[in-house]
């Protein structure tokens, strides 16, 4: 009975081999290179995929155009895939769970206290936390909580999450710290000097 062809995988696997006893230093820069070429591999239109309309592109430069298509397809599939989305809660409930609060941990005898006096200075601490925390978000829709869950959510879904510090003057509010999260599709991107954000100097 005729065997089939290999296919185009299995032969290169036997190449690889090959190369492998002959020169292994070859062998190793390529599969250094076919590891390269497969990072953004997510972003092909493949048969697979080719049927998964996708949100408006924005960059012209084929690497932002793949990193945006990658981030349109997960948000994508955390919108409309149930498996998906049920991936991104369970993930989320066993690394946040109730929500990551800090412990104060005064060391008494490093700033020359007793420690009946530390034990209060560590409950009070945590007292105005506590007293922060329902105020946490700039807009005020969110609690400390539950922007610890929308940033792990965008960890998940864009590769990334933005979270600074900033200050509202809101008489209401018990202190004026708060927190803003930024979308990733926010950073600058106007200049040759400045890439996803991030400005780059003589140096890097």
């Amino acid at each position: 009975m005729p065997q089939p062809d290999p296919t185009p995988a299995a032969l290169d696997t036997r190449l690889d081999k090959a190369i492998g006893y002959i020169a292994p230093r070859m062998a190793l820069k390529r599969r250094q290179s076919r590891m390269l070429l497969s990072a953004y591999r997510s972003a092909e239109s493949t048969r697979l995929r080719n049927n998964w309309g996708l949100g408006q592109q924005r960059e012209s430069t084929p690497q932002s155009y793949e990193l945006s298509r990658i981030r349109d397809a997960s948000r994508d599939a955390n919108r409309n895939d149930p498996v998906a989305s049920g991936a991104t809660d369970t993930l989320k409930l066993n690394i946040v769970g109730s929500g990551l609060h800090p412990q104060a941990r005064i060391r008494a005898d490093r700033v020359g206290i007793s420690d009946e006096r530390a034990t209060e200075l560590n409950r009070q601490a945590e007292a105005v936390f506590r007293r922060w925390s329902p105020y946490a978000d700039s807009g005020n829709r969110l609690d400390f909580d539950e922007i610890q869950f929308l940033a792990l959510a965008k960890v998940i879904e864009d590769g990334e999450s933005i979270v600074i510090p900033t200050w509202a003057k809101e008489s209401w509010r018990p202190f004026g710290r708060c927190l803003e999260m930024i979308e990733a599709d926010r950073m600058d991107k106007t200049t040759a000097k400045i890439r996803y954000g991030v400005e780059l100097g003589t140096r890097g």
